[in-house]
């Protein structure tokens, strides 16, 4: 699978690439909107999104699709055609990582992760973890998250796809972050 091109946020004056995709949630919510198809494959969800935190709120600041006026692969912005006036993304509650995690890099224990957590668009706090912390934490989520109803939902489905219990605590656990 081709590596997707990542959202854009901006946070405390520096910029970072992130794997939330934080306009996922609204898009469903609002289907009529995200009109938004892409053959590239390197933008297989048809658009990108750049976010930052501004007076404690997340915010959307534009969201731009490649242009099928041009031979080139040029990105236009359509963040009007979606929002109008309203900027505040309140209806995104969870964790964004800006530490540029690469899956695929050896896990250090010494390696900084840093999330943002965020309720309903407003800025809830940043938390630095090193690599165990950071699984530590994670396992304290999952134990929340079991006893929410997503989670029997996702891992039914899972269970059903992957055949195993187990497996589809394993793939959770792997993502929580995500599905939080």
């Amino acid at each position: 699978m081709t590596k997707q091109i990542r959202d854009i946020l901006i946070f405390d004056g520096e910029s970072y690439h992130i794997n939330e995709y934080i306009l996922e949630t609204f898009f469903k919510e609002n289907p009529k909107l995200n009109k938004f198809h892409s053959s590239n494959t390197a933008l297989t969800r048809g658009y990108i999104g750049s976010f930052s935190v501004e007076n404690e709120k997340l915010k959307v600041t534009d969201i731009r699709i490649f242009d099928r006026n041009t031979v080139n692969l040029k990105l236009k912005s359509v963040l009007k055609n979606v929002f109008k006036d309203r900027t505040v993304c309140d209806w995104f509650s969870g964790f964004i990582r800006i530490d540029n995690y690469n899956e695929y890099q050896n896990k250090k224990e010494d390696q900084k992760h840093t999330l943002l957590e965020f309720y309903k668009g407003n800025y809830i706090g940043k938390r630095t973890f090193n690599y165990i912390d950071l699984q530590s934490f994670k396992a304290l989520q999952f134990k929340q998250f079991k006893t929410t109803e997503e989670y029997k939902k996702l891992k039914e489905n899972f269970t059903k796809t992957l055949g195993s219990e187990y497996q589809a605590d394993t793939l959770i656990l792997k993502n929580i972050l995500k599905f939080i």
